[in-house]
């Protein structure tokens, strides 16, 4: 999704921004991944 973004004629601090946006959502997806490998139950907080 973020690379769709980056491929408009944005200017450079959005695109800075949309970057690092990216790069955050797949560092959570990773360690999301990570403790589901390990078996953690996720349950929402309320």
């Amino acid at each position: 999704m973020y690379e769709a973004f980056l491929k408009e004629d944005l200017p450079s601090d959005v695109k800075a921004v949309i970057g690092s946006l990216g790069n955050a959502s797949e560092n959570h997806l990773s360690a999301f991944n990570n403790q589901v490998e390990r078996g953690s139950n996720f349950r929402r907080s309320r």
